[in-house]
């Protein structure tokens, strides 16, 4: 029986990935093959998950490209819970913190996480499964070239339709967030099964919102939030957090940034 299951599992998971479009979303494109992550991804295996980071005060990733039309980011601040890390377009990661980060494949796929989340998402994956429901992971860690490239392809679409260079990159980064600033390349969150907006409207995303909380994740980019958030409504992506910080931000309604707010 648990081979039969296992053999139902994989299939599925093989089905879902043909859905998995990496078009249109925070941090992907649709002019350009470069987002279909999992070929591209530098597996950065090594290091104690559990080791505190000492990249604090350390420069971003390389030199801001986009002082031109977007305002410089902070450096994120990493001396706090891990798992609470704010990364967005105003907080980018250090240099060296995927340095510290033991990246780890899910669910016997190509997409990757954070070692310390991993175990979460595969949990709430079999839980999902034994609901007959596969929260096929789509994209996961990405590195800073990629994301750089899928940016870089966004600000080009834009830029070929006729808008200026600083008018499109200032579009992009509604849509794509700039490099170093995505929580994709902190290994901290997943897009599941397909990035598209009717992700809603199925069974798998109705299941997330009833219990994703449970095991940590939160919808990072809720679609009434999008003036906190600055991101597009993404229901597709979901960040690990905790369990404790995500109960309290379902029942608050709040995002991330509202709730590093007051704690």
């Amino acid at each position: 029986m648990k081979k039969l299951l296992a053999v139902i599992t994989a299939l599925c998971i093989a089905a879902s990935f043909a859905a998995c479009s990496k078009g249109g979303a925070e941090n992907t494109t649709t002019t350009t093959s470069a987002d279909s992550s999992g070929a591209e991804l530098t597996s950065k295996d090594g290091g104690d998950p559990d080791s505190e980071a000492t990249t604090k005060d350390q420069p971003l990733a390389s030199t801001w490209d986009y002082a031109y039309a977007i305002e410089t980011p902070k450096v994120a601040d990493t001396s706090g819970d891990w798992n609470l890390l704010l990364v967005n377009r105003e907080h980018a990661l250090p240099e060296n913190y995927i340095d510290s980060v033991e990246l780890v494949n899910v669910c016997n796929t190509d997409e990757q996480l954070d070692k310390r989340v991993a175990s979460h998402y595969e949990d709430m994956f079999n839980a999902a499964a034994a609901d007959g429901l596969y929260l096929t992971p789509c994209s996961g860690y990405r590195s800073y070239e990629l994301q750089k490239r899928n940016f870089q392809s966004r600000i080009d679409m834009y830029m070929g339709q006729g808008m200026t260079m600083t008018y499109a990159t200032i579009e992009a980064s509604k849509v794509i967030l700039p490099p170093g600033t995505s929580e994709h390349n902190a290994g901290l969150a997943m897009d599941i099964i397909s990035v598209q907006d009717s992700f809603e409207n199925t069974e798998h995303f109705k299941w997330l919102c009833e219990n994703a909380q449970d095991y940590g994740f939160i919808l990072r980019y809720p679609k009434d939030k999008q003036d906190v958030t600055k991101i597009v409504y993404e229901p597709w992506h979901w960040r690990y957090v905790g369990v404790e910080a995500a109960r309290e931000m379902k029942k608050s309604g709040e995002c991330l940034e509202e709730y590093l707010s007051h704690h």
